[in-house]
Parts: C-alpha cells; sequence; structure tokens
C-alpha cells in the first residue's frame, strides 16, 4: 500500500528503509526503484515482520546504524500488532536528531476521530514530530469506494510536506457511506 510513498521518497533524494515480510516485494521495490533513480542504496529492505517486536526493533535499529538516523517514520501497522507502533516510534526518537512520525490510521470506526491509536503515547516519546494521518474513502455517485494506494500515497506525501498535527484522506463521514 505504501509502495509509492517509498518510492517517491527515493526518487527525491531519500534513502529509505522498507520495513516489510516479503522478501520478494522488497527486492523487487529496490530494484525499481535503483533502475528510475541510479542509486543501488536508495530502498534499504528490512524483511522482518512487524509483529515480531523484538526483530522490528532490531532492524529498525540497524538502518539507523548503516543508514543514519532516522528522519521521517511512516507507520502504518494493522491493529494485529498493537505495541509495534510504540516500539517503532521508541527507536527512532532521538533527542539530537528530531524524527518525524506519521502515524498512518484506517478509519475502520465509527468515531475514528476519537480513536487513540495508541497516538498518546506515541506523541509523548521524545525527539518525535508526531502526526497522524487518517485514510478514509472516496464518496460517489451511488456509493462510495475505499482510496487507491496512489491517492493514499499522495495524501501520505502531503503529510509530510506539512506539520499539520491530523490530516484526512478523503472523507471519512457520513459513517453510513463508507464502502461496505
Amino acid at each position: 500500500m505504501l509502495r509509492g510513498l517509498c518510492t517517491e521518497l527515493a526518487v527525491r533524494g531519500w534513502t529509505v528503509s522498507v520495513v516489510a515480510r516479503g522478501h520478494a516485494g522488497l527486492s523487487s521495490l529496490r530494484q525499481e526503484v535503483a533502475a528510475r533513480t541510479g542509486r543501488a542504496d536508495a530502498i534499504n529492505p528490512v524483511p522482518v515482520d512487524y509483529a515480531d517486536i523484538a526483530a522490528l526493533a532490531l532492524g529498525v535499529r540497524t538502518a539507523a546504524v548503516a543508514h543514519g538516523p532516522i528522519d521521517l517514520a511512516a507507520c502504518y501497522i494493522h491493529s494485529t500488532a498493537p505495541l509495534a507502533p510504540i516500539v517503532v516510534a521508541d527507536t527512532v526518537a532521538s533527542a539530537t536528531a528530531p524524527c518525524t512520525y506519521i502515524h498512518i490510521v484506517g478509519s475502520d470506526a465509527p468515531d475514528v476521530l476519537q480513536m487513540d491509536s495508541n497516538r498518546d503515547e506515541i506523541s509523548a516519546s521524545p525527539g518525535l514530530r508526531y502526526r497522524r494521518v487518517i485514510l478514509g474513502f472516496v464518496p460517489g455517485e451511488g456509493g462510495s469506494r475505499w482510496l487507491t494506494d496512489d491517492e493514499i500515497c499522495r495524501g501520505v506525501l502531503s503529510a509530510v510536506a506539512n506539520a499539520n498535527p491530523e490530516q484526512v484522506v478523503g472523507e471519512i463521514t457520513p459513517w453510513d457511506r463508507r464502502p461496505r
């Protein structure tokens, strides 16, 4: 879902560490971005399952040691791993090199604006500039649809560019208009 975001950041000159379980997907992303940028190191694969908290912390720390302090963490982590967003925040937070932490959450509940999603605990981490991106839906004639990967990418890139503490991509109300 965030492949386009990783690609766009790399094209803009960032070195992007990507946490994912799938080795094949990470390898193809790395090759695709290297072909577009001419930089073999533009994508740094971190092949771990974010539900494995110890492996996640080690992978993020290893990326920081290899590529320097982490300036930006864009995290879309399913609720099946509720501690993973906190582990990432604790691992990237630094008093000497502040990190922007973009917490991407879905709109899977009618009170999404009130959802905590670990927001208070993560935003309290010293050295983090916390921002939250809420993914909504697109209303249309006769129904609605979920956001495309490209729309999500553009929304998160917008959050990278601005300092708004919270941003909604698409619509989140009225709740009964969401796709089913």
